[in-house]
């Protein structure tokens, strides 16, 4: 696969890889989250050029990607995280991460309180 063929996939934001993806000895194991129109067509262009064997969906699953957060929202909250924004004291700023991010800081703020609240929303939720 040429590898401009697959990175215009994430190109968007409509696609996201997630932990758990990796070269075993039986192949490759992708896991994404995103639209289903995104990874329809990326699972297209990568069976045109190699056999897929299985293709499993993963539903009711745990975690971000069960929660209502949209793509954005979770690369906001995943760099936050990665970059020591819930430490204490926190380790950077919502400067650094919209600079890093190529977002306002009001942008970045904004989604950020709302992945954050969706989060823990879903964590009340399960927790009844």
């Amino acid at each position: 696969l040429e590898s401009k063929l697959i990175g215009d996939f994430f190109m968007n934001n409509d696609l996201c890889i997630l932990s758990g993806t990796n070269l075993t000895s039986s192949g490759l194991v992708l896991q994404l989250s995103g639209r289903q129109s995104a990874m329809a067509n990326l699972l297209n262009s990568i069976q045109n050029q190699m056999p897929v064997e299985r293709i499993v969906r993963a539903r009711n699953s745990e975690g971000i990607s069960n929660v209502e957060t949209t793509l954005q929202q979770h690369k906001i909250v995943k760099l936050a995280h990665n970059s020591g924004w819930y430490e204490v004291p926190k380790k950077t700023s919502i400067r650094d991460l919209a600079v890093k991010l190529g977002l306002s800081k009001s942008t970045v703020a904004e989604q950020l309180v709302k992945a954050e609240g969706e989060i823990v929303k879903q964590f009340l939720k399960k927790s009844k």
